[in-house]
Parts: C-alpha cells; sequence; structure tokens
C-alpha cells in the first residue's frame, strides 16, 4: 500500500508542476518492472492518467569491438538484460489488456555504463531488420565534465572516455541517424 500510495503521490505531482493530464512512467533502474511494484502501477494507472509505461526489452546486439563486448558481457549487464527481458515479456499481456500503450524496443541496458556509438549502430541496425516502422529507445545517461573536473577527478573516475566522448545519436521516426559531432 504505501509503494501504491508513493507512485500516486509522484505521478500527480508531475502533473500539476507540468500541468499534464496525463503522464509516461518509467522509473529509475527500471524499478516498475518488479512485479508487484508493476501491480500497484497498474492500480493507479485509470485514477491517475497513465498512458504509456517503459518496457526495457531490449533485443541482443553486440559492439564491434571485441575488447568492449567482453567488458559489457563480463558485468552484471547480461542477468540485468535476461531479467528485464522477461520481466517485459511478463508486463506486456497486462498493457495490452488495459490498452496501455509501451514502447516496442529498447537499448541500454545490456551496455549500460559502456554505451557507445558502435553499440548503438548496431543495435538500431538490428531492429530496423526487425521492423523498421517502430524507432527503438535509447536510453543515455549523458554527463560531461566541468570546469577542472577533468584534471582532478578524470583519471580515478570509472568511464571518464564516455564523460569526455563527443559521439551523440540523434534519432528521427521511422529512421535512425547516428553522427559523430
Amino acid at each position: 500500500n504505501q509503494v501504491k500510495l508513493e507512485m500516486g503521490l509522484q505521478i500527480d505531482r508531475v502533473k500539476q508542476a507540468l500541468n499534464l493530464e496525463s503522464v509516461r512512467v518509467d522509473s529509475h533502474r527500471h524499478y516498475h518492472m518488479i512485479p508487484f511494484v508493476f501491480k500497484c502501477l497498474l492500480e493507479l494507472v485509470d485514477s491517475h492518467g497513465v498512458k504509456t509505461v517503459r518496457i526495457p526489452f531490449e533485443l541482443f546486439s553486440l559492439s564491434e569491438s571485441l575488447a568492449h563486448n567482453v567488458r559489457a558481457l563480463l558485468s552484471a549487464n547480461p542477468i540485468k538484460h535476461y531479467l528485464l527481458n522477461a520481466l517485459s515479456r511478463y508486463s506486456i499481456p497486462f498493457l495490452n489488456a488495459r490498452g496501455i500503450a509501451y514502447n516496442r524496443y529498447f537499448v541500454g541496458v545490456l551496455f549500460t555504463g559502456n554505451m557507445t556509438l558502435s553499440v548503438v549502430e548496431n543495435a538500431v541496425s538490428r531492429f530496423e531488420r526487425t521492423d523498421s516502422s517502430i524507432p527503438p529507445e535509447v536510453l543515455f545517461h549523458p554527463g560531461a565534465f566541468g570546469n577542472n573536473e577533468r584534471e582532478e577527478i578524470g583519471h580515478h573516475l570509472t568511464g571518464s572516455e564516455y564523460y569526455s566522448s563527443s559521439d551523440t545519436v540523434s534519432f528521427t521516426p521511422l529512421r535512425s541517424h547516428v553522427t559523430r559531432a
């Protein structure tokens, strides 16, 4: 009951702050996919204007770099990938039965902490071969070094090459475009 109450209050706060009639729900680290949390979310759909829910279903794809693949695949990411895909498969019938919209494809779990231009290009190519009419949702946690941070903490920071990368990715409906800034 506490989870349901808190979710409802958060949804209402966002709707009020942004003057929205309905919302799209996702959560940090996909906590909304935990079955009892998802059940609470479903109970809030009608009363709180939830129209769309993020589903982190991700097709398996690899980078062009063997070292990059090994780094990602020898982490907890494959376990998260498998678990979130299983939870997505479990949740989709409930969303379909309620008429709640959701994204069909997702990129960003398997290479969490290791996203590169190559990862996105390969994943998007895989999605386009599967169904080019639906663009995937791509999750990035963008970041950058502030003044003097590169010199102060950059060499200590895991993933500092990510924070200093100049790769950008943009998508347009029905066709993806990947560019280097």
